[in-house]
């Protein structure tokens, strides 16, 4: 006879790391260059570097450290890009959220048409590269909010994705990502869909309930 234990369908959880929301579309605005629709940060990169005539980037051209120090054209500077990263939120953590970007000193950084001026870095995440910053949580609101990153555009520029990082849950819907509340306890299953959509990005460590 072999013994069975009924085991509950839903696990109590614990994150041993922030929950994150990848923004990895934008609208963007560069010289003759207008992009109302959200579009692929890197197609934007793209689009730009074509409409420059640069080369594209790939992991056959020439590395930035390499511009920096051969190029002639290394700081030569195309004009202010603008990008507009939006995100929705309907639940807005005690804790607050943070933004984690690549060289933050680079960018202006505003949240709903607000500068934030000196933006006060909190460490990094995942990897030295990868600053923390930490977000007003007077100026999120709930319902529809943008970031928006401003910078001189130039050839060793390379135009990434943002997180967004904190104890909050996060919902897709098609390519709009939304901060919610996590949820109490996890059913087991894909728990992609309850809140942890990035879940590869952090270790998850959960326990059956007693």
């Amino acid at each position: 006879m072999i013994a069975t234990e009924r085991i509950e369908n839903s696990l109590s959880y614990q994150l041993n790391e922030p929950n994150v929301c990848v923004l990895d579309r934008a609208r963007f605005q560069f010289q003759s260059l207008k992009q109302q629709e959200e579009k692929d940060i890197l197609k934007i990169d793209q689009t730009i570097r074509r409409h420059l005539g640069l080369k594209l980037r790939s992991g056959e051209m020439i590395q930035p450290w390499y511009i920096n120090k051969q190029s002639k054209n290394k700081d030569h500077l195309y004009g202010p890009l603008f990008l507009h990263y939006d995100f929705e939120i309907d639940w807005i953590p005690a804790m607050g959220i943070e933004l984690v970007l690549e060289q933050p000193e680079c960018f202006k950084i505003k949240l709903n048409n607000e500068e934030i001026n000196n933006p006060e870095l909190n460490g990094w995440w995942i990897d030295p590269c990868f600053k923390r910053v930490k977000l007003s949580s007077e100026q999120l609101r709930i319902g529809k909010n943008t970031i928006t990153l401003t910078t001189m555009f130039r050839q060793g520029c390379n135009l990434e994705a943002i997180y967004l990082i904190g104890n909050f849950g996060v919902k897709i819907d098609n390519v709009k990502k939304t901060v919610t509340k996590l949820p109490e306890k996890l059913k087991i299953g894909d728990i992609t869909k309850q809140g942890l959509p990035f879940s590869f990005l952090f270790i998850l460590e959960a326990f059956l309930m007693n």
